[in-house]
């Protein structure tokens, strides 16, 4: 929870640390994971106006990560369009900066850390959540039938039930 929690305030070196503490070989593995940990930590520099670190970041701890992966390359270039478009509510990029793009690398890390240890990745209570909604949309796709909806959010840990059927 704290590793979490620590993510989410921006805090993504100490996030980190708590992780090496933890797993110390996880980082050392898992190249994708310890690439959007950086590539996080490179979006804290930029949202906090460090321009200079940020670029000199990029450049020795993320970059070295993109080597031979095109889809990890327009990543970083998405990220380091930030420089060029900034806050701008308007800009392309600007979900780079939401609490959502934290909340889903904390996630992503949460998902490896579990995974390491064996245990799983979601609770039951959500994988049947997800069950009865697959099958709610396979019953209103054969037959009409007007069920209560519930909805899963974007993160796996958001389930969204209308207010009419609470």
């Amino acid at each position: 929870m704290e590793i979490r929690e620590t993510i989410m305030r921006g805090d993504v070196g100490a996030a980190m640390q708590l992780v090496t503490q933890v797993d110390p070989e996880l980082l050392k593995t898992d190249n994708i994971l310890h690439f959007h940990l950086k590539k996080q930590a490179l979006i804290e520099l930029i949202r906090d106006a460090h321009v200079g670190k940020a670029i000199v970041f990029a450049q020795e701890q993320v970059s070295p990560y993109i080597e031979g992966s095109e889809e990890l390359q327009k990543e970083l270039e998405e990220v380091m369009s930030l420089l060029v478009f900034g806050k701008d509510l308007d800009s392309p990029v600007r979900h780079l900066f939401s609490s959502d793009h934290r909340r889903e690398i904390a996630f992503e890390l949460n998902s490896a850390l579990l995974k390491r240890e064996n245990k799983k990745e979601t609770s039951d209570i959500v994988r049947l959540l997800k069950l009865m909604v697959m099958t709610q949309q396979e019953l209103n796709r054969k037959i009409d039938v007007d069920l209560p909806r519930i909805t899963l959010g974007a993160n796996p840990t958001q389930i969204q039930i209308p207010p009419e059927h609470n």
